[in-house]
């Protein structure tokens, strides 16, 4: 089945394929292609990546482009001294980076992202075929930092913190070769919601239509059925994952003939919330180097399938 994305997540040395939010499958690079916020090789980043999507039938196509928390920099500051020396102490080069300080309530906020890192891949990911349309930080806990830093300004301490998910949300429009310019910053917070924006910048008013979703009766864990099938020669492979997932009770294992793989796959039912999917597909991502995820009915009343690829 071809799928289209509709997210592509930096998250420092993986590239997270997601579709409405939910993993697709994950991408580790090699720490000899991507290292250290650097693409060391871009010609086989970009191999890498075709090959991916070919294998798991991706059309590319329009997608938003996401940071992680691991490659974005902010910190609450109190003087233009302490602006300046949070980012000169940022390791990177100052003509990398994008810089922009904005303000939430009586906070001034220090924003810094890695302008060349995040431009070879929005260019590797467009010659393979995709169509950026937005650059998106995650930067979910940027409230619990202004939280922290109100309860706690006595004893601030001034280290770097990286923020990361949506709470605030950054776009970056005009995006050049390496170009990557902050325009419009959102805080989505539990307080009233704060826009700042660039003077000059008026935005069209977008209507807004409420719907009232169809609410899902999630499975909980002790009610789960998991087959986990071992594609792979690697005796034994099948009882390692499940023993890596201990909290869910009702696993059961199995061998599957057929021509071996590297990817790993995961079919979930729609009674399978996405906490709990996000928790699988984070335990098999952390042993094996491609896995990929889906959504699908299941016969014989299971409600999860892993088939196992090779972990190496």
């Amino acid at each position: 089945m071809n799928k289209n994305l509709t997210e592509i997540n930096i998250k420092g040395g993986e590239l997270n394929f997601k579709l409405k939010g939910s993993l697709i499958f994950g991408l580790k690079i090699p720490a000899n292609v991507i290292d250290n916020m650097e693409v060391l090789d871009p010609l086989e980043l970009e191999k890498i990546i075709r090959d991916a999507i070919k294998v798991n039938n991706i059309i590319p196509t329009k997608v938003n482009l996401t940071l992680s928390n691991e490659i974005i920099f902010n910190k609450i500051i109190a003087s233009p001294e302490d602006e300046k020396k949070f980012f000169d102490e940022i390791p990177i080069e100052p003509e990398d980076l994008i810089k922009e300080t904005v303000l939430s309530g009586k906070d001034k906020i220090a924003i810094a992202i890695n302008n060349k890192f995040t431009g070879d891949i929005k260019n590797i990911l467009e010659k393979v075929g995709f169509s950026i349309e937005v650059i998106v930080p995650e930067v979910e806990s940027i409230q619990n930092l202004i939280d922290f830093n109100n309860k706690n300004s006595d004893t601030q301490d001034g280290d770097n913190k990286k923020t990361s998910n949506s709470a605030l949300k950054v776009s970056l429009i005009g995006l050049g070769v390496v170009g990557l310019i902050a325009i419009v910053l959102f805080f989505f917070i539990k307080k009233p919601l704060v826009k700042i924006e660039i003077i000059g910048q008026t935005p069209s008013p977008v209507p807004q239509t409420v719907e009232t979703p169809t609410p899902l009766n999630f499975l909980d864990k002790e009610n789960i059925q998991i087959q986990i099938l071992n594609k792979t020669t690697t005796a034994g492979l099948a009882k390692k994952v499940s023993l890596a997932i201990p909290t869910f009770p009702n696993i059961e294992i199995g061998n599957i003939n057929g021509k071996e793989t590297q990817i790993t796959d995961i079919i979930f039912t729609n009674e399978i919330s996405e906490t709990i999917r996000t928790e699988i597909f984070s335990v098999l991502q952390n042993m094996f180097n491609q896995v990929a995820s889906d959504e699908a009915e299941l016969a014989n009343g299971y409600d999860v399938l892993i088939e196992l690829g090779n972990p190496d």
